[in-house]
């Protein structure tokens, strides 16, 4: 945006500037500011993207799904546009469930289960068992890698809103942490028995919400109880 405001100014001072400066001069200033906002239009769009990507390390991943699985050149290519298609809807994910209040919810899961099961149908069944359980691994850690950005962002919110302490925050972010990885396990398990998996899911909530309730204080749990009635429950 610098680079569009120089460049304003300069023209701004150009057409105030004496009747000396010739038109050749003038135009190609204008030509020069053209070009220079047109090239910021194309490349600030792919520029903002790759740094949205960057927050689950997608390029790092790769490499090490192709060491992990000792995959070719071939299966390389076969697979990447699966994991960039997956890491994009990742992205969105976070930024739905991050963007205006944080949120870490029963909604949170069920887009969760919602992508998981897209994903394992949109396996094309051309690709080997090798390909599979590649991309199957990449999307895992990208999905783990979101599940924490969110926990975090929710954690923030909490501690704000709550006033926590430092052992609060400490006990309740290593809660949350495991309330996921229960989750997550249970959604790789439970994926085809959907009724199944949500009584599960719902058990450990509750669980989690039994603890969340000992490491509050009283005054803290009521206006965690109103937080929620605000949004969507935490579990």
């Amino acid at each position: 945006m610098w680079i569009i405001k120089q460049y304003k100014n300069e023209f701004s001072t150009i057409r105030s500037s004496s009747d000396s400066q010739t038109a050749t001069s003038l135009f190609a200033r204008i030509i020069l500011f053209l070009t220079a906002l047109s090239c910021l239009v194309l490349f600030l769009p792919q520029e903002a993207s790759s740094q949205r990507n960057d927050i689950l390390e997608v390029k790092a991943l790769k490499n090490d799904i192709r060491s992990r699985f000792s995959l070719s050149e071939r299966d390389l290519v076969r697979i990447e546009p699966l994991i960039d298609q997956e890491g994009r809807k990742l992205i969105k994910t976070y930024i739905r469930f991050s963007s205006d209040e944080p949120e870490y919810s029963s909604r949170v899961w069920d887009q969760v289960i919602e992508d998981r099961t897209g994903f394992e149908l949109s396996l094309a069944p051309t690709l080997s068992k090798r390909q599979k359980e590649a991309v199957r691994s990449a999307r895992y850690r990208m999905e783990k890698k979101v599940l924490g950005y969110l926990i975090d962002d929710y954690m923030n919110l909490l501690v704000q809103v709550l006033d926590l302490s430092d052992f609060q925050s400490s006990e309740m972010s290593e809660l949350f942490a495991s309330d996921c990885t229960k989750k997550t396990q249970l959604i790789s398990l439970r994926l085809a028995d959907v009724p199944r998996l949500q009584k599960e899911l719902d058990f450990v909530s509750e669980v989690t919400e039994i603890t969340l309730k000992r490491i509050m204080t009283v005054d803290q749990w009521r206006m965690y109880g109103k937080l929620k009635e605000n949004s969507t429950p935490i579990a």
